[in-house]
């Protein structure tokens, strides 16, 4: 009698091929925390940079604006931004930070018409000695705190890069 047909398939292609995907996974992994600890430090590092106005008060006392806006709107957020194909991050902070790190010209500020009961005829602020039509403002000089903030994290992003640099390359030796 003659033996039924035997058809053997071995898959150690497939097993080396899962394993290797299981381990570029590990390393993104580890690439994507790394991401997020910089994106941490450097906020943290902008917050402390970043300007701070003065309060503004009106002529009664009461408190109009709080100085330090743009510094407490600064965010890190992952994946805002971007279309759902890319994964991204940002440090995100109010529209006029652009205005603060670029500076501005000298430029007209006139009142702003808000409806009744504010009519957005006169300017007034704390000190002046009585309300104007309009100024003439001279402008800002840039302020690149961003810049200073990258520099001043500098130490602690190199420090996390060399610790997960080790541990992505012992996910790579595991190989």
């Amino acid at each position: 009698m003659t033996n039924p047909l035997s058809i053997t398939i071995e898959f150690q292609q497939l097993l080396a091929a899962e394993q290797g995907l299981t381990a570029a996974a590990q390393q993104l992994v580890q690439t994507k925390l790394l991401l997020d600890a910089a994106g941490r430090v450097l906020l943290q590092s902008m917050q402390r940079a970043a300007p701070v106005g003065q309060d503004q008060v009106s002529w009664s006392g009461a408190l109009l604006h709080r100085g330090g806006t743009l510094q407490r709107s600064l965010t890190y957020r992952r994946g805002a931004g971007v279309p759902a194909e890319r994964e991204g991050a940002g440090i995100y902070g109010v529209a006029y930070a652009d205005f603060v790190v670029g500076g501005t010209g000298p430029h007209r500020i006139l009142p702003v018409q808000r409806g009744f009961p504010r009519s957005g005829k006169a300017l007034w602020w704390q000190g002046s000695a009585h309300p104007v039509r309009a100024v003439n403002h001279p402008g800002t000089a840039p302020n690149d705190f961003p810049r200073r903030a990258v520099a001043q994290a500098q130490p602690a992003l190199e420090v996390l890069m060399l610790e997960n640099g080790r541990k992505l390359i012992s996910l790579i030796a595991r190989r």
